[in-house]
């Protein structure tokens, strides 16, 4: 019985030093995992613009407020609202999609990173939709 015990206690000290022993560290970036996550959450956001065919500024503009969702484009953190008053600045002061996208580029550079070529006409045509200078110009083509 005390050949029992003694050699209980002693695999199971070995047991627990070589337990011990054999651990991995793993090097978790964290900045690696934040970076990746903005561009998806741009496309997102992107992709329910274009996707809704029934836009509306205003509409989305009061779903964008009571949202908490933040985007990181380059150095600066904007909310949902104010990337979406951006795209609507930016689509109200340019003529085509091509001033719309050197609009953005002019707030921001990184804007060329998260938004494909194919996507910026779309949303100009969308965030444009409703503004007076829109409205204006479909007068004169209809004049």
């Amino acid at each position: 019985m005390k050949n029992l015990f003694l050699t209980i206690a002693i695999v199971l000290y070995s047991v627990s030093i070589t337990a011990q022993m054999n651990f991995r560290a793993y090097k978790f970036t964290y900045k690696e995992a934040i970076e990746t996550v903005p561009e998806n959450r741009i496309t997102s956001y992107s992709t329910k613009v274009i996707s809704n065919e029934n836009f509306k500024y205003r509409a989305f503009l009061r779903e964008s407020r009571k949202s908490n969702e933040k985007f990181q484009i380059g150095l600066q953190n904007l909310s949902k609202k104010e990337l979406t008053k951006l795209l609507r600045n930016c689509a109200r002061k340019s003529k085509n999609p091509e001033e719309f996208k050197d609009y953005l580029l002019d707030s921001n550079p990184e804007f060329s990173n998260y938004f494909s070529d194919s996507h910026t006409p779309v949303l100009y045509s969308k965030f444009n939709k409703g503004t007076l200078n829109q409205y204006v110009t479909d007068l004169m083509d209809d004049w």
